[in-house]
């Protein structure tokens, strides 16, 4: 592995860790448009750690939908996110994994696992090179 992937690996992983110090452990409250999911069996350490890498993979999401939109797309960057996305939602399953299947931390695998499948999707499709035999 590259020394910049170490790197990139390391500064995902303290992006998620300071996160996940930072995060609150009072719930948010929402408007009422969704009924509360069921109480999660997981510690409140591993409920924070989701909520911290699920908010950095909304913004990897974001700005992978970016890069996509660009007329010339940077086909390094957009494959850097998708990995980074896909990394993020191995780690969510990751901590799902710990707890029963029912567990409203499947949701978030689940949701981790459809992220990461756009991803590939966009990477594929803006930076996939035709082969040539």
């Amino acid at each position: 592995m590259t020394a910049a992937r170490w790197r990139l690996r390391i500064a995902l992983l303290a992006t998620i860790v300071a996160g996940a110090g930072c995060a609150s452990s009072e719930p948010r409250e929402t408007a009422g448009t969704r009924p509360a999911p069921p109480p999660s069996a997981a510690t409140p350490a591993d409920l924070q750690q989701v909520e911290s890498i699920r908010e950095v993979l909304d913004g990897q999401g974001r700005a992978l939908e970016g890069e996509q939109s660009q007329a010339e797309p940077d086909c390094s960057r957009i494959r850097l996110l998708g990995r980074n996305i896909c990394t993020l939602a191995e780690h969510i399953c990751a901590i799902a994994a710990r707890y029963p299947a029912g567990d409203p931390l499947a949701a978030s695998c689940a949701d981790g696992k459809g992220r990461c499948a756009r991803a590939k999707e966009i990477v594929q499709q803006k930076c996939s090179v035709p082969t040539t035999e």
